[in-house]
């Protein structure tokens, strides 16, 4: 897709354009305002005159007030929608560029939640099992079947965790919770169980109980945003 951009243009470029125009909108709704409510102010000078100290602080109150933020707000909307008249080519290829870019990172990389829920299975385990061990974290998966309910073996800051991983298109319900910390009874392991979907209001009550440690696609992005994770 051509945007009217030099190929180096990056989101952080088009972030700096766009606030740089909203930034100049924003001045020019002021400048709006002020000249409007300068022109009212004069009309109305003539009637302050011919009335009371009472009469005009109730006045102000009342009719002024409101007139000051009516004029304020339309000074605004008044700017924004003249200057997107007359925004360059370079503006709204920025603003589409940057659309597009959040699009494409949300589902694409590590940092976007739709990259998560689209995973299911073995798929979600691998990329879960990539994204902690790039991140410092080491990480190591079970075999496929015969895993005792545990698909990825953690250690981190002389913590062991036993996870599930749960690329299920629904929530999880409370039978994993179960199995994970049944696995880790007999064990000095920690339970911990990632779902791409969340967790059943009954599996969160059962977490609390047998202290599980529960994240969802949202915790993910949070660990994945991180250069390094220190802790779990």
């Amino acid at each position: 897709m051509t945007y009217g951009l030099p190929e180096e243009f990056s989101a952080r470029n088009a972030s700096q354009i766009i606030k740089a125009w909203d930034d100049r909108s924003f001045k020019i709704g002021m400048y709006i305002s002020l000249f409007i409510f300068i022109g009212i102010t004069v009309n109305c000078i003539g009637s302050i005159i011919e009335l009371t100290l009472f009469e005009f602080i109730m006045g102000f109150l009342f009719l002024g007030t409101p007139t000051i933020i009516l004029v304020g707000f339309g000074g605004q909307i008044g700017a924004i929608a003249l200057l997107r008249l007359f925004q360059p080519q370079s503006l709204e290829g920025a603003r589409k560029f940057l659309d597009d870019t959040n699009v494409w990172e949300y589902n694409s990389k590590e940092t976007g939640a739709g990259f998560w829920k689209g995973l299911r299975g073995i798929d979600f385990e691998r990329a879960l099992a990539r994204m902690l061990s790039s991140r410092g974290v080491d990480c190591r998966m079970t075999r496929v079947t015969g895993d005792g309910g545990v698909d990825l073996i953690i250690q981190l800051s002389g913590c062991v965790y036993w996870a599930q991983c749960k690329g299920h298109s629904t929530k999880v319900s409370v039978a994993a919770i179960r199995e994970i910390a049944g696995a880790c009874v007999n064990s000095q392991a920690r339970p911990l169980v990632f779902a791409v979907n969340g967790f059943t209001a009954p599996a969160v009550e059962a977490a609390s109980i047998r202290s599980v440690k529960l994240y969802d696609t949202d915790d993910i992005v949070r660990l994945a945003q991180r250069a390094r994770i220190e802790a779990i």
